[in-house]
């Protein structure tokens, strides 16, 4: 069966390459042929731009912050092709690119089925509304559209969207979604049941992952801190960590004036097979990410996860499903933990892993 996936290809993050390479990998693993779309959307483009002057109001203050960020685009530079250069190796990519619903629809696709997802792609924030097309909206008749754990990124879905979504989601053969928020919002509202399925990360195992790791880039034993939002409590706590077992913290990100030490290493250049490697090495982790979380349990990571706003309720499920519950920690002094029961995590995302997957192959089929 050919199967076309519609998820969030075009970005530098590394949770959306690596999300749409697991799914990609399991539709595989049944023996499906399977391309991802290539979407090449501006409005996906515009947030990794080499220097985003949007936010610049030009004074003394904004001047200094704009040399900032000069500064940083030798690094985007090599970051980006490294993102380049990895997703062609991990991406099934469609030798066209499309950048509306109307390219689509010319474009003629003679895939069997769309899957739609996973990652954010119904966040109304980012597309002011419902994207037509991560609903694949385009497809004929005889083709079949499913969604694998789309996500909708926000706690609620202004109402004045919810008659568009509602119209889109009604035109999906079958239905899933990572968070329990999106499930409660449409499912009185739609025909169709609505599963709660795993993040596409969690479909491939540990061994799995481990055959894309290639050798230790990071020679020295480390705490690695993957940090989205600025948090000084995460920081201090990954310090004092530091201090109290000799180790080096590794950061994947840009550098920061105001987190800097000898005993401080910056991987701002970091590609997402990068990105894997220095997960999978690593002695501890403190994060504030959904996939940073995800890649800690999956590699079975000693884990710190700063998860204190409704942004991220999508990891306290998570946290919660797995009985990690104690892992979220809201201050630098909670670090004094006993070990994770991994054979205890492990049988419980086994269950759900083979729920997600059982999904997955009933949709397609």
């Amino acid at each position: 069966m050919k199967i076309g996936i519609l998820t969030f290809n075009c970005v530098f993050n590394y949770g959306a390459v690596i999300q749409a390479f697991a799914l990609q990998n399991e539709l595989e693993s049944d023996g499906h042929n399977v391309e991802m779309i290539d979407l090449q959307l501006d409005r996906l483009k515009e947030n990794y731009k080499l220097l985003n002057l949007t936010n610049f109001a030009f004074s003394n203050k904004c001047i200094i912050q704009f040399l900032s960020e000069v500064k940083k685009i030798p690094c985007r530079v090599i970051r980006y092709l490294k993102f380049n250069r990895d997703v062609h190796q991990l991406l099934n990519l469609t030798e066209s690119k499309y950048r509306t619903i109307e390219e689509l629809i010319d474009g003629n696709l003679d895939h069997d089925v769309f899957v739609c997802g996973s990652d954010q792609i119904w966040n109304p924030q980012i597309f002011n509304g419902p994207n037509p097309i991560f609903f694949a909206d385009f497809a004929k008749p005889n083709q079949r559209k499913i969604s694998y754990a789309a996500s909708i990124g926000v706690e609620n879905i202004d109402k004045n969207f919810i008659e568009d979504y509602v119209k889109y989601i009604n035109h999906l053969d079958n239905i899933s979604v990572r968070e329990i928020e999106a499930k409660e919002e449409f499912q009185n509202l739609i025909k169709n049941d609505i599963s709660i399925v795993l993040d596409p990360v969690f479909l491939l195992k540990k061994e799995q992952w481990a055959k894309l790791i290639t050798k230790q880039i990071e020679a020295s034993k480390y705490i690695l801190i993957y940090m989205l939002r600025y948090d000084k409590e995460l920081l201090d706590l990954a310090t004092n960590i530091s201090k109290e077992r000799n180790l080096k913290i590794v950061i994947i990100g840009e550098r920061s004036r105001s987190f800097r030490g000898d005993n401080i290493k910056y991987y701002s250049t970091a590609g997402p097979l990068d990105f894997l490697n220095l997960f999978f090495y690593s002695s501890s982790i403190v994060t504030n990410s959904f996939h940073g979380t995800a890649f800690s349990i999956i590699f079975e990571k000693e884990i710190f996860t700063f998860a204190n706003d409704k942004r991220n309720s999508r990891i306290i499920n998570l946290m919660n499903k797995l009985d990690l519950g104690n892992r979220i920690v809201n201050s630098s002094n909670d670090f004094k933990k006993g070990p994770i029961d991994y054979t205890k995590v492990n049988k419980l995302l086994g269950v759900e892993r083979k729920k997600s997957i059982e999904f997955l192959k009933k949709a397609v089929n």
